[in-house]
């Protein structure tokens, strides 16, 4: 739905789907196969450089299927070659700081681990890019800042998960 609305030229795009899809137990290769492509190619028509992101080795609690999650990334890694786009794997996109408690949406370092990923590649392509702000986003945090972060962001979600499955057991 949103691929019509692309107005190019761009200089860069960045294409990252497959997570929710991978993780439905009726997944398809072929049906995703089918929509990813055609917005691959439209996306690589109209952006001078595509970055294409792979999928995350584990998705999801309970984890979407690994032979599948790997199916789906070697799909997005032979669509990338392909059309000529960069490939950017996801493996260190792991942990706490990088992903939330359901292991499916990113956290905000997360979103800028990635980002930083996309600039190396770019980078190693010959682009240009500032990673300045990136890297201040994703400097280590101190002890009190990770306890903070654990208990205030973290800790609330895994409480009503845990409740929840109590709830389910009783």
């Amino acid at each position: 739905h949103q691929v019509p609305r692309l107005r190019g030229p761009y200089d860069v795009g960045c294409l990252y789907l497959g997570v929710n899809d991978v993780r439905t137990p009726d997944f398809e290769l072929e049906s995703f196969a089918a929509a990813f492509v055609p917005i691959a190619e439209t996306m690589a028509r109209q952006c001078d450089r595509l970055v294409m992101l792979s999928l995350p080795p584990a998705i999801g609690r309970p984890p979407a299927p690994a032979h599948e999650i790997a199916r789906v990334s070697e799909k997005i890694a032979g669509t990338a070659r392909s059309l000529g786009a960069l490939l950017v794997t996801l493996e260190s996109l792991r942990g706490p700081e990088l992903v939330q408690p359901d292991a499916v949406h990113l956290t905000a370092r997360g979103e800028a681990h990635i980002a930083m990923l996309a600039c190396e590649a770019l980078t190693s392509a010959g682009m240009t890019a500032d990673r300045s702000e990136l890297r201040l986003a994703l400097e280590p945090l101190s002890t009190s800042a990770r306890l903070r972060y654990l208990l205030f962001l973290r800790m609330p979600p895994l409480l009503r998960d845990l409740r929840r499955r109590l709830r389910e057991r009783a």
